[in-house]
């Protein structure tokens, strides 16, 4: 049993008594989907699958996926340009899953240390209207710093001062959550002159992080733009790296790790082989819905940026439990989840070490996106009874996914 994971409800935690090993708490936290094993990814014909908007503010580039999902909505964070300086935006995958809706632009540059670029934007895990970005004053590779984005812009709150190895620039971060719940990991890349390396923070509430003050990860042309998942298991990280041995191109790459600081890479790449990639892939980005593991990245051909992505089936253990503690009173709970054909989410009320169990009054309403639901649990519990959340995998093949789980009353 997992015991001590968080769930957000919005942003307030809720914390199941355990989770079976069957389930997969942390890779996309506050997320929770069924163990698996992931198999190799394939580029869709269709891509590029967004591009510059005509007319738009990012009529000439658009690139740095980051993907947020719930039971409404996928959106598409990236960021774009008109030929100068880079601002953030947002678009919404239509009802078919097809095509991306452009929405209003979140971020632009403004002053100071952010005068030219705000790029890459990154969401701390559980907090849907927070994010880290890396901001710069000049168009330059170097010399970005991080800012964090709750409404308002801010740099990036350091409890020490951060190491000079990277003082050249700290850019592209992502973050996850530590397992034992004692607050947020984020790697993120560290400039010395033109050399690339990825390092690490940690931080207890997402705004003031310790620096670990060394490079862990690094490669002869250097390694970028780090995407990293944590399973509860290992640790696995996606990047993008410099080659020169087939001329100046840059392609993903993958390293694993059992304690997230000592990496070790594994034989996975993904090169830019499409005419509209050129000869430069960037920042990877991964994330699970419609019953499919999706890639997204950047690539630049000539001097525009457009994204990409690419897709992996995945092999899911069978059923997993959410099990949570009750008192002896009336309650009413809103569950929100996606149930993909293939899968299902199921709820039971049970003593603890007994097989019997009772189903509570149920009231389903479909949410935005197909295959997704909100639920509304009613029930008078009973002394020693807990909430059991089911989540099958009917084929093996696909997982449902519990977004958000709320107590009501």
């Amino acid at each position: 049993m997992t015991a001590g994971v968080f769930l957000y409800a919005g942003e307030t935690a809720r914390r199941p008594a355990s989770a079976s090993e069957t389930i997969d708490s942390l890779t996309f936290y506050p997320h929770f989907i069924l163990r698996h094993t992931m198999d190799d990814f394939y580029k869709l014909p269709k891509n590029p699958v967004f591009s510059g908007g005509r007319g738009n503010w990012d009529q000439q580039d658009v690139a740095d996926p980051f993907i947020t999902v719930n039971a409404d909505s996928v959106i598409l964070w990236y960021d774009g340009s008109r030929g100068g300086g880079y601002g953030i935006g947002r678009a919404v995958l239509d009802a078919d899953g097809w095509a991306w809706q452009r929405l209003p632009k979140v971020l632009a540059p403004q002053s100071d240390w952010h005068a030219y670029h705000v790029i890459a934007p990154a969401f701390i895990p559980g907090r849907s209207h927070s994010f880290i970005f890396c901001g710069n004053a000049s168009d330059s590779e170097l010399g970005y710093r991080l800012g964090f984005y709750n409404g308002s812009v801010q740099p990036l709150k350091w409890a020490q001062n951060p190491p000079q190895w990277d003082a050249d620039g700290r850019a592209y971060a992502t973050v996850i959550l530590l397992s034992d719940g004692r607050g947020y990991r984020m790697y993120y890349t560290g400039f010395s002159g033109p050399l690339a390396s990825i390092s690490m923070a940690e931080s207890r509430d997402g705004h003031a992080w310790i620096a670990h003050g060394t490079p862990l990860f690094s490669q002869n042309m250097g390694a970028i733009a780090p995407f990293v998942m944590y399973n509860g298991r290992e640790y696995i990280m996606y990047y993008a790296t410099l080659r020169l041995d087939h001329g100046f191109y840059t392609e993903l790459r993958r390293a694993r790790s059992r304690d997230g600081i000592r990496w070790q890479e594994d034989s996975w790449r993904l090169q830019p082989s499409e005419k509209w990639e050129g000869k430069r892939l960037m920042r990877p980005h991964i994330s699970y819905f419609d019953g499919v593991f999706h890639l997204y990245y950047c690539a630049q051909r000539g001097s525009r940026w457009r994204i990409g992505e690419a897709q992996a089936a995945a092999v899911f253990e069978r059923q997993g439990r959410l099990i949570f503690p009750l008192r002896a009173e009336q309650q009413v709970w809103r569950i929100s989840y996606e149930a993909s054909p293939g899968s299902r989410v199921t709820f039971q009320l049970k003593k603890a070490a007994s097989d019997v169990s009772r189903e509570p009054e149920t009231e389903v309403s479909g949410a935005r996106r197909n295959g997704a639901f909100h639920t509304k649990l009613t029930f008078e519990a009973r002394a020693g009874e807990q909430l059991h959340i089911v989540l099958e995998s009917t084929n093996g093949t696909v997982s449902p996914v519990i977004y958000k789980i709320e107590r009501l009353r």
